[in-house]
């Protein structure tokens, strides 16, 4: 009997793109030992048909009376990118910029929205950014939205303990916001109820985002203020020039940092009004001065000390006289 000399072809050289199947065939017609070797890993399987998977040097090795032979190809494949270049369209509920990894890949050209083939995209306003890569097996190209709603600048501050007299002004400063408590009210500012311990909760919502905020108001006996204002308002004053009880005004001991004082003549008008307790009243109207006689005030106040109990309410009459 006589061997005859295995002929093996693998063919050219080859470049492959990702997923693209790929079979070398040796077609041995033979009988001969043979094997494969590639990626440093040796397969003495019979078989003379190979299913390429990755890039590498394929060699086969026939061996029989005639002697050995062998061929190799160099299988290169292309890698294609994910068809999700880019994350999902978001909204940014903050004012800080996004900045966009593009993948890194030597065998891929990207290209940005802006025509840059940079690593990082960055976006600091609403946009429609799409990532483009290509190769010799083809281009995709993916897209995101980008929605800057604007960021949420209310904070209502700590849980805060108070005098059990007293109550706190909850303030949100975001006037562009709408507003949800958990005592049911959508005010943007909201009074703490006098002695009631309380988790205050809002929901504040700016177009398509929203926060929750919350704070816990405790009173305590023990917090209050040893002291309280005292209030003393003329029941007559004489505005002569003589620097002596020239001016309407309130006169406390305490610091006065909210107030409301208007002036009525005998006929209910409204004559004078001011909103600093170091005002008063002159005793002029338009520049002219008013009449000797009875007039009416309403005031309106809030102390330092003590903010509900003295948050008082005035009103009365007083004698002027020149």
């Amino acid at each position: 009997a006589y061997d005859s000399i295995p002929i093996i072809d693998l063919g050219p050289d080859t470049q492959l793109c990702e997923n693209q199947s790929y079979v070398i065939d040796v077609n041995l017609q033979v009988d001969a030992i043979h094997f494969w070797h590639y990626d440093h890993w040796n397969d003495n399987d019979s078989v003379d048909t190979l299913n390429v998977l990755r890039t590498g040097l394929y060699v086969f090795f026939a061996e029989n009376a005639c002697g050995s032979f062998v061929d190799s190809v160099d299988i290169t494949i292309i890698p294609t990118p994910d068809s999700a270049l880019l994350p999902a369209d978001t909204l940014n509920c903050f004012d800080s910029e996004i900045v966009l990894v593009r993948p890194q890949n030597d065998s891929i050209t990207f290209m940005w929205s802006d025509s840059s083939d940079s690593k990082k995209y960055k976006v600091d306003t609403t946009e429609l950014v799409w990532l483009m890569a290509f190769n010799e097996c083809g281009s995709w190209q993916d897209t995101m939205n980008i929605i800057f709603n604007g960021e949420i600048q209310t904070e209502l501050g700590e849980d805060t303990t108070i005098c059990d007299e007293d109550s706190v002004l909850l303030v949100t400063n975001d006037s562009l916001a709408t507003f949800i408590w958990n005592t049911g009210d959508s005010k943007d500012t909201l009074w703490s109820d006098v002695g009631q311990d309380f988790n205050y909760i809002v929901t504040i919502t700016l177009r398509d985002c929203q926060a929750i905020e919350q704070r816990r108001i405790i009173p305590d006996p023990d917090s209050c203020p040893p002291v309280d204002c005292e209030l003393q308002i003329s029941n007559v004053f004489s505005p002569n020039g003589d620097g002596v009880n020239d001016k309407f005004k309130l006169i406390s001991d305490c610091e006065i940092y909210a107030y409301n004082l208007h002036i009525f003549n005998r006929w209910g008008q409204l004559i004078h009004s001011t909103a600093n307790p170091v005002f008063g009243w002159d005793g002029f109207i338009n520049g002219e001065q008013a009449a000797e006689g009875t007039y009416f005030y309403k005031l309106e106040y809030k102390d330092d000390v003590v903010i509900d109990i003295d948050r008082y309410s005035y009103q009365g009459s007083f004698t002027l006289k020149r």
